[in-house]
């Protein structure tokens, strides 16, 4: 659960920024799962959770800046 307290201040974080910003999660299953399983199963064969977020405003904001610094050259 550590991880998904990480990834909560991570959110947290992105929402008092006021910038637009992306939060993708995925769940993570112990097997291969068949595409007919039932809701109720797909939870019982969750082990966990991948997430991650993206401030969008600043990473264009750095894309920007590294394409002007290479033009420079």
């Amino acid at each position: 659960m550590e991880h998904c307290h990480d990834l909560f201040e991570t959110f947290a974080e992105l929402l008092g920024s006021h910038h637009l910003g992306v939060m993708l999660t995925f769940s993570v299953y112990k097997s291969k799962l068949p595409p007919s399983l039932a809701e109720q199963e797909r939870i019982e064969e969750t082990v966990g959770y991948l997430g991650g977020a993206v401030d969008v405003e600043s990473l264009m904001e750095n894309l920007l800046g590294n394409l002007l610094e290479i033009r420079q050259f």
